[in-house]
């Protein structure tokens, strides 16, 4: 007799990587061990095995995608010929990029190399409709950061 555990019965493990980086300006940001807890959580639920070495964690909160060298550092190997990483696991979408462009042309770079990235708090549905909520979430971010410095400036006019 088959047993049931035929390899294409087994759910299909990948490998993953966390990048963790804390903002200076979201008060409700999760500190950089919860956000870990959280992203190890969901690649266990979700047959995502992340190696120790696959954590990074930004210590610095980097206006520039050239100053966060944990970034760098994670997009190179995921780029990297040998294709280490299928998915990068983030707490938020703004954690992965600062703004909307830098965060289309890292996400379509990775995208090449067949590298998703996922926003634990943001779940996304695949396709056309998909990508025009992940639009909307960044561009949010983007806008309710122009009105924070927009009112700051205003304040400093008014007094």
């Amino acid at each position: 007799t088959m047993s049931n555990n035929t390899p294409s019965s087994l759910p299909e493990l990948r490998t993953g990587a966390l990048y963790i980086r804390v903002s200076t300006h979201e008060q409700d940001d999760l500190s950089p061990d919860a956000q870990t807890r959280l992203g190890l959580d969901y690649a266990k639920s979700n047959n995502i095995i992340v190696p120790k070495d696959y954590i990074f964690v930004e210590s610095v909160s980097g206006r520039k995608a050239k100053n966060r060298h944990e970034f760098q550092r994670m997009i190179g190997l995921a780029k990297s010929p040998e294709h280490p990483i299928d998915v990068i696991i983030v707490w938020k979408f703004s954690r992965f990029a600062r703004n909307q462009e830098e965060s289309i042309v890292y996400k379509s770079m990775l995208k090449k190399d067949n590298v998703d990235v996922i926003s634990i708090s943001e779940p996304l549905v695949d396709g056309p409709f998909g990508s025009l909520i992940e639009r909307i979430i960044e561009n949010r971010k983007d806008y309710l950061k122009e009105v924070r410095r927009c009112s700051r400036l205003l304040h400093c006019v008014a007094s």
